[in-house]
């Protein structure tokens, strides 16, 4: 993994053709989908000029492959997910919250999403439990990760003493029930090891196999930098090439 070191470190009739690839439908024939087939959601579909972004949508989603990427704006500010194509690894502070801090998305693509707040969740609800979200790649976004570097106004520099982290909590739903859920530490000084402590740069694999026969995938920040409004570190992380097979 590369990482920013620190010092210290369904029947189914002819109409869903468009899912199942299928030229010819009689009645009533039930067909079943091949579980070979495998859905990668990587947004480049989206027209998005390179180095901007779009926090905002008519929909209140962006919907890629029948997948539903909640996205909320209010007067002051939006929740959700927000697609970006900047690439500004520098600039520190709110200004610079739409960039991924691998200044570019997963695999060198040009798009990929923001993951704000604990309002962040997709919904596949066509799935019906059938198949499950096997793997997504995530990373830090340069607002987040630089906070967490250094320290800003709001929030403190990360540091082995309080061993910090930055955990990015995966959970699965079905039926508006919580499922099953998992963890990813996108920074981490809690580790014995002074340095092996990282704020994570790269893009990397996370698998989510363990999350099946669900409709809908929330997400969730928690951090060691707390206040009486929450959590101070910066809630941003970015997500691209979810795998549903």
């Amino acid at each position: 993994m590369k990482k920013y070191v620190v010092s210290t470190k369904s029947i189914i009739v002819c109409a869903l053709s468009s899912i199942l690839l299928v030229s010819s439908c009689k009645k009533d024939e039930v067909i079943t989908p091949s579980s070979s087939l495998k859905t990668v959601i990587d947004f480049e579909e989206f027209t998005l000029v390179e180095n901007s972004y779009l926090d905002s949508t008519i929909s209140g989603a962006f919907i890629s492959k029948n997948v539903s990427f909640y996205n909320q704006k209010g007067q002051w500010s939006w929740d959700g997910f927000a697609l970006s194509t900047m690439k500004d690894t520098a600039t520190n502070g709110y200004t610079n919250q739409f960039s991924a801090f691998a200044g570019e998305g997963a695999s060198s693509s040009k798009k990929y999403l923001i993951g704000y707040g604990n309002k962040a969740k997709f919904i596949l609800p066509y799935l019906s439990g059938k198949k499950s979200v096997t793997s997504f790649e995530v990373t830090n976004t340069t607002y987040a990760a630089l906070s967490m570097k250094s320290g800003d106004q709001y929030a403190k520099q990360f540091n082995a003493k309080d061993k910090d982290y930055l955990k990015l909590w995966i959970i699965g739903y079905m039926g508006g029930k919580a499922k099953d859920s998992l963890s990813y530490n996108l920074a981490d000084f809690s580790l014995i090891d002074n340095s092996k402590h990282y704020i994570q740069k790269s893009w990397e694999k996370i698998e989510t196999s363990k999350l099946k026969a669900i409709e809908e995938v929330r997400f969730r920040l928690e951090s060691t930098d707390n206040g009486d409004w929450g959590m101070n570190t910066p809630a941003y992380f970015a997500i691209d090439n979810i795998v549903i097979e």
